[in-house]
Formats: C-alpha cells, structure tokens, sequence
C-alpha cells in the first residue's frame, strides 16, 4: 500500500511532463511547416514622387524665364504736305522674355505613370507684352510737328516688328529645350531617376 501510494503522484507527473513537451513540439512543428510554407519578397522602389508641398512650390513661382531677347528696331514715318514732307525715324530697344506661367498649366500638370515622373508643361509664351524699353528710346530724325499719338502709332508697329522678329519657332524651340533641360535637373535633384518634360498642345 505505502508502494502504491509512492509511484502514483510520480506517474502522473510524468504524463504531464510528457503531454506537455508533446503540445509544445506539435507547436514548433506547426510553426516551421507554417515557416517553411511562406515567402518573403524584398523589391527595391528607385521612385520617389514628388511631394504635394513640392509641386505647389514649384508652381507659385509661376513665370520661368528660359530665354531673353534683346531686340532694336528702326522705324519712320513719312506724312505728305503741300509745302512738304515731314519725318519721323525713331529707335526702339527692347528685351523679350520668353518662357512658361504655371499659372496656365493644367491641374495633372506632373504625375507619375509606373516608374517615369511625366511633367507637362504650358506652351511657350512671351512673359511682358511691355518689353520695349521707353527710357531708351531715341528719335534718330525729326522733321516736322508730331504729337502723342503719331509717336504711340510709331511705337505700336514698332512693338508689332520687335515680336514678329522674336517670336520664332527657332526660338521658341530654343526655349522649350531650355525648359525640358532645367526642369529635368531640378526634378531629378530632388530625387526623380526617370523624368519625362513635355509641352502642352
């Protein structure tokens, strides 16, 4: 009886012990299997997209100059008299800026499309329709009485003369290479591999 008495608690101590250690390899049996069976995929994302805060300052600067002009013309005007001619030759100088305003560009004007960042731009324009330099103007030949508005005629078709010479496609061509160069570097500054600058229709 004393024998009986002694062995059972350690039988029953020992199942114990045993269920338990089997419980916990069936758990780390199950997590292996459950390891073994899944994967891990680590990929590397070169893009970075450019910030909401990055393009409203980008934009807010609004007018980019990409190319200056500096332009003279010479321009007269004849006014038939009985008793004579009268004549006017002035010179005019002026400075055309050419380049975009995003103020003009559409609201998807940069977005990214896969890996690429697509940056479309408004088409190239002329920045100041004031661009002929009145303080430097200068009557070459005056004969005759010419008031206010004989001279703004003569400035006008001189302004008329200075954009048709300057707003050319060789230029604005010119400007639009610019444009697609420094809106590259600065986008590829800030962390953009692969940049794609177009225009506008």
């Amino acid at each position: 009886m004393k024998w009986n008495r002694y062995i059972t608690p350690t039988v029953l101590s020992l199942t114990g012990y045993l269920l338990t250690a089997i419980i916990v390899l069936a758990m780390v049996v199950g997590v292996f299997h459950y390891i073994k069976g899944s994967s891990i995929s680590i990929s590397k994302d070169d893009r970075i997209d450019v910030t909401p805060n990055q393009i409203a300052s980008i934009k807010n600067i609004a007018e980019w100059e990409f190319l200056s002009i500096n332009d003279e013309e010479l321009v007269d005007t004849v006014r038939r008299g009985f008793f004579g001619d009268d004549e006017l030759v002035r010179i005019y100088y002026g400075t055309l800026r050419l380049g975009i305003n995003l103020n003009k560009a559409e609201d998807d004007w940069i977005k990214v499309e896969k890996d690429t960042l697509i940056c479309k731009l408004p088409p190239i324009e002329l920045l100041d329709e004031n661009f002929i330099d009145e303080a430097q103007t200068r009557s070459f030949f005056e004969e005759g009485k010419w008031n206010a508005k004989d001279k703004q005629r003569l400035y006008e078709r001189a302004r008329t003369m200075m954009r048709k010479r300057c707003m050319t496609k060789a230029n604005i061509s010119t400007a639009e290479e610019n444009a697609k160069e420094q809106f590259s570097k600065m986008l590829t500054s800030i962390g953009n591999k692969n940049v794609k600058v177009t225009f506008e229709e």
